[in-house]
């Protein structure tokens, strides 16, 4: 019975240098078949895998792109936005800067959750 071109050739070289009365005993390297056999598959397996990791990080990325723009979108919307405060009021007037430090928080607070 043949187990491949390659154990064929395999038996025709070492009959060529025993002799071609010499019997080599296939049952030996059956164990080594069926573990290459299993190789093989494990390996296709890692394969299925790498592709499947492939376009769960491509989702990861588009996922992670459409959070940057909905955050830029929203930045954009509370660019003129003065948060109900009134500058002429003393309480309202403190040390703010409005917009720009509320895109801070923001992208921190987005930032912060991420390590998480």
């Amino acid at each position: 019975m043949s187990k491949s071109a390659a154990w064929d050739k395999a038996v025709a070289d070492a009959k060529k240098v025993l002799g071609n009365s010499a019997r080599i005993p296939d049952k030996k390297i059956d164990g080594v078949f069926k573990a290459d056999e299993e190789a093989m598959k494990a390996w296709d397996g890692l394969g299925t895998l790498r592709e499947g990791m492939k376009k769960k990080i491509l989702e990861v990325e588009n996922l992670d792109s459409k959070v940057r723009n909905t955050l830029k979108q929203v930045a954009d919307e509370f660019e003129d936005e003065d948060f109900g405060l009134d500058e002429k009021k003393p309480d309202d007037k403190e040390d703010r800067s409005g917009p720009s430090d509320f895109r801070q928080v923001l992208s921190g607070s987005r930032e912060e959750s991420r390590r998480e």
